[in-house]
């Protein structure tokens, strides 16, 4: 089904077909084989996350293919002519690959899909299902690739995502505190702190500075504005939200917290949260590197 197959083994598969364009016979039934090993491996993960939800012991369930409260990796097997960056018409055939495989009923909004013939390089080929497409992550924060704004995050656990977007730097998230702006803007305070700062490679120094922090009370079952989508469980307890400590930071969370707010960007600081309390901190339209 794929598992024992080296992963740079698709991209090298997927490289030679296309270099022959398509008149090698070996490499043509090696593509293909690969096409049923993704197909196979996509429905072994599916089926091992029905299986983690009915219940199963957790010390009996334990797979290195599916780790159960975050999402599954999906794999098909797609030749790209235009490399990493997938075309439309790639992106639709990735599409027909999982309804040959059998498992649309299975998947679900948020299933991260990977187009294991581009390649297993940080998030190439990655893309992720929004309930009727997949849609490319998007880049405006993240020069690695990010979870598209179009995604509540607090619909799904603090790390539902981690390690299946890979980055190198604390998650972005994007999440409407409307809901929470009195209770936030009541308990802010400027706070001074030793704030980890990220450089443009993607590295951190830390200097001491001041911060604008709060916390609010986040309740699993909440409605999320302008969705159907609830608050998830693995966000119930506290959230610590942070700012730069700045008129301008803010001005920015008091926006973000009014009616005039909607949903927003912010990191996760994994290094600070803990069950029951999750660290955010705002992320600013000046942070962006794709404007």
């Amino acid at each position: 089904m794929g598992v024992s197959i080296a992963t740079y083994q698709y991209a090298s598969a997927a490289d030679t077909y296309l270099q022959s364009q398509s008149h090698d016979p070996a490499a043509l039934a090696l593509c293909r084989s690969f096409t049923g090993a993704t197909r196979s491996y996509t429905r072994v993960v599916l089926r091992l996350r029905a299986q983690a939800e009915a219940g199963w012991d957790s010390d009996a369930f334990r797979s290195p293919l599916y780790r159960s409260g975050h999402a599954p990796l999906l794999r098909v097997f797609v030749p790209s002519p235009q490399g990493g960056w997938l075309g439309d018409e790639s992106v639709v055939e990735c599409e027909k690959e999982l309804r040959r495989a059998g498992v649309m009923k299975l998947v679900r909004r948020g299933d991260v899909v990977w187009d294991a013939a581009v390649s297993d390089e940080g998030n190439i080929g990655r893309l992720i299902w929004d309930g009727n497409y997949l849609l490319d992550l998007e880049y405006n924060y993240s020069p690695s690739g990010q979870l598209p704004h179009y995604f509540n995050s607090l619909a799904y656990p603090p790390s539902y995502w981690h390690k299946v977007i890979r980055t190198n730097t604390n998650p972005l998230a994007f999440i409407d505190l409307r809901p929470y702006g009195r209770e936030i803007m009541q308990n802010v305070q400027l706070v001074q702190d030793r704030v980890q700062s990220e450089t443009p490679q993607g590295g951190y120094h830390t200097i001491v500075g001041y911060s604008h922090r709060s916390v609010a009370r986040l309740l699993r079952g909440t409605p999320i504005p302008e969705s159907k989508e609830v608050v998830d469980a693995g966000w119930d307890g506290r959230i610590i939200v942070e700012t730069e400590g700045t008129n301008e930071g803010l001005a920015d969370l008091q926006l973000r917290c009014s009616s005039r707010g909607t949903k927003s960007v912010y990191r996760i600081l994994r290094e600070k949260s803990r069950p029951g309390e999750v660290w955010i901190r705002c992320v600013r339209a000046k942070e962006k590197i794709l404007q």
